[in-house]
């Protein structure tokens, strides 16, 4: 209880700081920085407007090195809407191979989550690097806490491009595929079954001709110009 009482402590000065923040940072930076071990990822998770990362540089940065190069292949195609059978015909790989060195990938950024958790705005720095987009930016602010120094990230929650598109009960599951949620946990917030869950998804997915939450994810970027 204590530690969820600081994260929850954390998170409220994370969104004050960057609600007054100026300062602005390429997507494509922050993923660089990622992968070569400058920062870690303390934090990550969404309001019903946006959606942060919280980073800071790594306690052992001596002992810390950069993603090694096909960890980081796998999960920027993962984040990019690639599909794993996909990622392991083309790097000749199992498909296990690939969902470990995804695995391994995130938690040396700091995560330990199943990709399909991940947040969005990681997505939206995968993408901006992968496809070199310089000017895709999000605002950044820094902070201290308990003598620690904090930088967090935050950008608008693409989905909520979505509202005028869906009927409300399929824009809200698709809200809570986006914020990490499985089909059983958005079934049993809602009241409702996993297949009625799963028909709503289907007909999202129908109507915006895309086949997952990372290929619906791949999308919205696709359609977003602006983050900030």
């Amino acid at each position: 209880m204590k530690a969820q009482f600081f994260e929850q402590q954390r998170r409220e000065m994370a969104i004050l700081a960057e609600r007054v923040a100026d300062g602005r940072v390429a997507l494509a930076r922050v993923w660089h920085e990622l992968t070569s071990g400058q920062v870690r990822i303390v934090d990550s998770f969404l309001t019903e407007e946006r959606c942060y990362l919280l980073l800071s540089p790594p306690r052992d940065p001596e002992n810390y090195a950069a993603l090694p190069d096909r960890r980081q292949l796998i999960l920027q195609g993962l984040l990019c809407g690639e599909t794993m059978k996909g990622l392991a015909f083309d790097l000749r790989l199992s498909q296990s191979t690939v969902s470990q060195e995804a695995k391994s990938a995130l938690q040396h950024f700091g995560i330990e989550c199943r990709q399909s958790q991940v947040s969005p705005l990681l997505a939206m720095c995968a993408r901006a690097a992968r496809d070199q987009q310089l000017d895709r930016c999000a605002r950044i602010a820094c902070f201290s806490d308990a003598d620690r120094m904090f930088r967090v990230v935050g950008a608008a929650r693409v989905d909520v491009r979505l509202a005028p598109m869906l009927p409300p009960a399929e824009f809200a599951v698709v809200r809570a595929l986006f914020e990490g949620r499985n089909y059983l946990e958005i079934a049993t917030n809602r009241g409702t079954s996993t297949r009625t869950v799963a028909n709503q998804l289907a007909a999202v997915f129908r109507k915006l001709g895309v086949s997952g939450r990372g290929s619906l994810l791949n999308h919205m970027l696709s359609a977003t110009d602006a983050l900030s």
